[in-house]
């Protein structure tokens, strides 16, 4: 009976220690379990971490750059400057106008062959400004020519002469010599006879055949003691004011269509161009 007392009581401890061993593993096998799950969650939330500081970053340099392109874009607009393009001598002249002061004088004309040019600087027209009350007056009322580039730089045209050819010595003669054939032609306007429409236009034809022939002795002149490169302008442009010439005394005829003064008006306009012409020449190539 004792014996198996015993027995029953160190199976019992047997049971106890086992159970104990049991338990041990179980809360080593917990703890084991545990740990691993506490290095996840906090490599989690340094990847977290990591992720949301990359993401600000990544916002920030995107800011940053945005900025920079924006501060880039703001640098380019300032850099463009608007170019000019003229391409004719109308826009040459309306440009021209809106630079100088004289563009806002209604008294005064701005004109153009509208023949392109070019020299060392560039292709440009040629714009003369009269003072058109002097001209109606009867004299020239030339106030100097200007050079429109094509890309909107301008200056006043220079006539260079020849060095060894002072042309400035014979404007007083030629003068002299344009304003004793205007007195005499007033003179004889003022004292014609001429009744028919033939009789007008005889005299007509005189009148503008005198100032053609006086404006075809200047330009010989000129021709003769001109540097090359101003002659050849000169050249060009006389042949642009002789259609100029032929096209407004027409314009001007067609006024009186079918009449008697349609013919005579065509003369007296070539006589008038014609006489302004010279004293164009003289003022502009003699100076």
């Amino acid at each position: 009976m004792k014996l198996n007392r015993k027995f029953i009581i160190a199976l019992l401890s047997l049971i106890f220690v086992i159970l104990a061993a049991c338990q041990s593993s179980n809360n080593e096998d917990n703890n084991n379990l545990n740990e691993p799950k506490d290095d996840v969650s906090e490599n989690n939330n340094e990847s977290t971490d990591t992720t949301n500081n990359e993401d600000a970053n990544s916002e920030n340099n995107g800011s940053e750059s945005l900025s920079e392109e924006q501060n880039n874009e703001a640098s380019k607009s300032e850099e463009i400057v608007e170019t000019v393009k003229i391409k004719s001598g109308d826009e040459a002249v309306q440009f021209l106008k809106q630079q100088l002061e004289e563009g806002k004088n209604e008294d005064i004309s701005f004109g153009t062959d509208g023949i392109l040019q070019s020299d060392e600087y560039g292709a440009y027209y040629t714009i003369q400004l009269v003072d058109v009350p002097v001209r109606v007056s009867g004299k020239t009322g030339n106030l100097g020519y200007y050079k429109v580039y094509e890309d909107g730089t301008y200056g006043i045209l220079q006539v260079n002469t020849a060095q060894s050819y002072n042309l400035s010595e014979h404007k007083d003669e030629f003068l002299q010599q344009l304003n004793s054939i205007k007195n005499e032609l007033d003179e004889l306007q003022e004292n014609s006879n001429a009744t028919t429409t033939r009789e007008m236009e005889e005299e007509s034809e005189h009148i503008y055949s005198t100032w053609d022939n006086e404006l075809n002795e200047i330009y010989s002149f000129l021709q003769e003691h001109l540097q090359k490169e101003d002659m050849d302008i000169l050249r060009e442009q006389q042949r642009a004011w002789i259609v100029y010439k032929e096209d407004t005394a027409k314009e001007e005829s067609l006024k009186y269509k079918g009449g008697s003064m349609e013919s005579i008006t065509y003369l007296t306009t070539l006589s008038e161009l014609t006489m302004n012409k010279c004293y164009e020449l003289v003022h502009m190539y003699m100076n």
